[in-house]
């Protein structure tokens, strides 16, 4: 009883990983671009990222994704890299002004 406990153990922790790193690998870009829905953003536009398709940018206090790789307006960025990694990436975020940084 007490190995089958350990295998299953070991099958779950196993499967979770597996999970984890599928959620995280970088997307699997085709060699070539199809063609791609057109956009009419407010606040500009960037590539999404095989290169294809143009992508809206987020606006001023606008809800973002570090995770997803979205982008937000000029002088604007998705979330405060101060609040602490994991939150910065996995966090709802807010298109925010940029910091400024001290030159050192």
């Amino acid at each position: 009883m007490k190995n089958l406990v350990l295998v299953l153990t070991f099958v779950t922790l196993l499967g979770v990983f597996f999970v984890n790193v599928e959620s995280t690998s970088p997307v699997q870009c085709p060699e070539k671009c199809y063609s791609c829905e057109p956009v009419d953003c407010q606040c500009g536009t960037y590539k999404d990222q095989c290169d294809c398709c143009d992508r809206c940018k987020k606006c001023k206090s606008e809800s973002c994704s570090v995770l997803a790789g979205e982008l937000c307006e000029e002088g604007y960025s998705c979330g405060d890299p101060d609040q602490g990694y994991l939150a910065f990436v996995n966090g709802a975020n807010t298109c925010i002004p940029e910091k400024k940084r001290s030159k050192e």
